[in-house]
């Protein structure tokens, strides 16, 4: 009995070597296989026999008792485990290849159940689904009509490569970040320019903003300046950039005024809840606007972003320059940033914005910046999409005008409109050194164009 016994004992220890051989082949012949790393195999004692028992210590006889006998039959295989830690990755020529960094598995979907996998070498088959080599399917979060994920329930994931489709997304919202110079020069004057004086075709007498552009002239006494049909394209400068130029078609009822207002449209000049300026000695809000002696005078606003240059050269008319003779006698001032940033309307199409700031007032506890929103893309007459305030504390947070809304028209257009653009300020910060000075950029912005 007990001849035989050692003999099945050293028996099961042979082959539970035999197991732990085929488990150390096993690693050796998966070495290039994607996602294996190795397995191990755990082993536990087997059934012991006891030949005698133990006793426990006993005082009175002065014995400190004995451990009881027994002979172990052997071992067991008590498991065989894979190592799912974190291997390297590795560079792949294949898009469609994933890698899992940390813990988790990928989960596929077969004909009758749900398989779960670390290798990511899968592909794409004729239906545009992500499968494994054994034709399970990759499974994934999907997404609703809006493109919000659905984390409710797994779907088979597709990658329809070279599809078209409509993901157009018009713009709700953007999101504003940099910092402007709180300590920076307070703007004090907008730009001033006039032109010589228009006068009445054929005689001496000046202009008024009632006077048909087809009865005036450039020059006292002269001929008509403007004959119905003409195209003026305006291209001027402002904050020292060059406008993209504008359109002025002359009419049968068009008048000085109408002109005057297609600068002012073009030039984005805000009017309204802004300083007056100072013009012979009288206030006169930021505009465009005929003088009593016939001149056009450009009143701009402050900020050295919003400094406007007039010249001759500005207007053309088919191909000839328009000699309404400009002058600049003033120049705007003010710290001030101006930043370019793109958006989408709802069929996708790129809407260019330009957003220009000024330090508009300071107090001892606060510093407010007025922005202007302006974009040569809306389809009304003036560029301009929207102004208002931004207030900084004194650590340069800010309190006030973090939120605001603007506008843009796409009649022109077959995209939804007007458009509601949510601006948001609140991360700018109103703290800045005098060499960085303003400096503001995009930091987000939710609109798409169609994609593939």
């Amino acid at each position: 009995m007990g001849l035989s016994s050692a003999m099945n004992t050293s028996l099961n220890g042979l082959q539970l070597n035999e197991t732990k051989i085929d488990v150390i082949g096993n690693n050796i012949a998966n070495a290039g296989t994607t996602g294996f790393k190795a397995s191990n195999v755990q082993f536990q004692t087997q059934l012991y026999r006891t030949l005698g028992v133990g006793s426990a210590p006993n005082r009175a006889t002065d014995q400190g008792g004995t451990n009881p006998r027994q002979i172990g039959l052997g071992a067991s295989v008590a498991s065989i485990t894979k190592d799912f830690g974190q291997g390297s990755v590795t560079t792949t020529t294949s898009p469609s290849d994933l890698a899992i960094q940390g813990d988790g598995f990928f989960v596929t979907r077969g004909p009758d159940r749900e398989a779960y996998t670390r290798a990511g070498n899968f592909q794409l088959n004729s239906l545009n689904q992500l499968v494994d080599p054994s034709g399970f399917i990759v499974q994934g979060y999907g997404i609703d009509d809006d493109f919000n994920v659905v984390n409710t329930d797994l779907v088979d994931l597709a990658v329809p490569l070279g599809e078209v489709i409509n993901t157009a997304a018009a713009t709700r919202n953007v999101e504003i970040a940099g910092a402007l110079l709180s300590t920076g020069d307070i703007g004090t004057q907008g730009s001033f320019s006039e032109s010589n004086p228009l006068f009445q075709a054929g005689t001496a007498t000046p202009v008024t903003g009632a006077t048909l552009l087809t009865n005036t002239s450039t020059t006292s006494g002269g001929a008509a300046s403007f004959t119905v049909g003409d195209t003026v394209e305006f291209s001027p400068r402002k904050g020292g950039r060059l406008l993209e130029a504008a359109s002025f078609d002359v009419t049968a009822t068009t008048t000085v005024a109408d002109f005057a207002q297609f600068m002012d449209d073009t030039l984005a000049i805000v009017s309204t809840g802004v300083p007056a300026e100072t013009v012979g000695g009288t206030a006169v809000q930021p505009q465009v606007r005929v003088n009593a002696a016939g001149g056009i005078e450009v009143i701009g606003n402050r900020g050295t972003a919003n400094d406007i240059t007039v010249s001759s050269g500005d207007f053309i008319i088919d191909g000839n320059v328009l000699p309404l003779g400009f002058s600049k006698s003033q120049a705007a001032d003010g710290e001030s940033s101006v930043t370019d940033f793109v958006i989408y309307d709802s069929l996708g199409e790129r809407i260019n914005v330009k957003l220009t700031t000024t330090l508009e007032s300071t107090t001892n506890t606060t510093s407010t910046f007025r922005y202007f929103v302006e974009s040569d893309d809306d389809s009304d007459a003036s560029t301009l999409l929207g102004t208002g305030q931004i207030v900084f504390d004194g650590r340069g947070d800010v309190i006030s005008g973090g939120l605001a809304t603007f506008t843009v028209d796409r009649d022109l257009t077959a995209a939804v409109s007007p458009m509601q653009v949510q601006i948001d300020f609140n991360s700018v910060a109103g703290v800045s050194s005098p060499t960085a000075g303003s400096v503001l950029s995009l930091k987000y912005q939710d609109g798409s164009e169609p994609g593939t």
